[in-house]
């Protein structure tokens, strides 16, 4: 007993008195230390702190309260944690408030994977030294909100196609791609992991034109070697290509109008047109390709390739496929290639059409000893 305690209990005249005392100070004090462990794991926020120690923080508080007789559910654990983190993780905050069975551990582990995800996508937007479309910012038609005039000033568009667009362009803050605000660019932004996310309004009806991928060797310059290989890019919706071959119809562009990378510099947009990319099946159509010759990569966009072919398009942490909808199968294939998904086996007709025109010849050869046989047995 502390002289604290002891100062406390010296009135007391029988055991019976010093025992109930002494239940009562502990009683209290136990009381008390309840509270202010609630009220701190009630305000806790994650602030400045590191993923990693905010969790720990969060946990040793919940077990300090089981400890003083006040558990804390791991439902109320978890949702109290989501309510610290910033207006930054609002995205994964989403995706996962809509799981009824998560546990701790997986929650952990998703947070401290989407922290790492920021922090690699806000160190790739600080890079000014070489200008890279690891994000390439919006090329766009499109109304603007407040005024109802278009973003772009002088956007016209001539060609086989037709149709013209006009607007203006603010040369002084970079406008967001995603959620269309002046200020920053989509890899600032934390609307771009919140697929439920819309960045348009209901009376916004204009084509919107985007390019979206990361990747830190996606480099711009007028040096740099062009690789002829396609990539997916979710981001995108619009398909684009450093390579005027790839083109079956194109049209004149004006060039007024470019695609802004990721430190600001505009990258030429010379023309416009439609590509197919061929399979074994048949063809894929690439409608509203853009012709941008200093872009490193050719860009394939994931939504506009399943809905003008009626495909699906699956990922998982290695591999990629394209397939049929209809039929389930296999149009084309691709490979997590230094952190893109590389489409496989289009440029010149490779493997899978080698394939496809090895496959033609073998059913016409036995085709040939079919007949050869029924004229045979006809004869006999």
């Amino acid at each position: 007993m502390t002289e604290g305690v002891a100062t406390q209990l010296l009135h007391c005249e029988t055991s019976k008195e010093l025992w109930e005392g002494a239940q009562s100070l502990v009683g209290a004090h136990t009381r008390s230390r309840v509270t202010l462990l609630k009220t701190e794991f009630h305000s806790s926020r994650k602030g400045s702190m590191k993923m990693e120690e905010y969790l720990i923080k969060m946990k040793l508080l919940a077990d300090s309260l089981k400890l003083a007789g006040s558990p804390i559910s791991n439902t109320d654990l978890i949702t109290q944690t989501l309510a610290g983190l910033d207006i930054n993780y609002n995205a994964i905050i989403v995706q996962l408030s809509d799981k009824n069975d998560l546990t701790w551990i997986d929650m952990q582990a998703q947070l401290l994977t989407f922290e790492n995800r920021l922090e690699q996508l806000n160190s790739l937007s600080s890079l000014t030294l070489s200008p890279s479309p690891n994000v390439v910012t919006r090329f766009d038609q499109k109304v603007n909100r407040s005024n109802n005039r278009g973003s772009w000033r002088g956007n016209n568009f001539r060609g086989t196609r037709g149709g013209r667009g006009r607007g203006r362009l603010s040369r002084d803050k970079p406008t967001c791609q995603v959620c269309e605000k002046i200020g920053h660019i989509a890899v600032q932004c934390f609307y771009r992991f919140d697929k439920s996310y819309m960045g348009q309004s209901s009376d916004d009806k204009q084509e919107k034109h985007n390019a979206f991928i990361a990747s830190p060797n996606f480099n711009a310059s007028s040096n740099s070697i062009r690789d002829p290989e396609w990539y997916f890019d979710s981001g995108a919706s619009n398909h684009v290509t450093h390579d005027p071959n790839q083109f079956q119809e194109i049209s004149e562009h004006d060039g007024k109008t470019s695609l802004v990378v990721g430190n600001g510099e505009r990258l030429k947009i010379h023309a416009y047109g439609t590509a197919a990319l061929d399979t074994c099946q048949r063809s894929l159509n690439l409608h509203d390709l853009l012709y941008v010759p200093k872009i490193t990569k050719n860009l394939l966009s994931v939504s506009k390739l399943a809905t003008d072919n009626n495909i699906t398009i699956e990922f998982d942490a290695s591999d990629c496929f394209v397939k049929d909808k209809l039929t389930g199968k296999v149009l084309l294939e691709g490979k997590l290639r230094d952190g893109l998904y590389q489409l496989s086996s289009v440029n010149g007709k490779n493997k899978r059409m080698l394939h496809c025109s090895v496959t033609v010849r073998v059913l016409y050869v036995l085709q040939r000893i079919l007949s050869f046989i029924l004229d045979a047995s006809i004869f006999n």
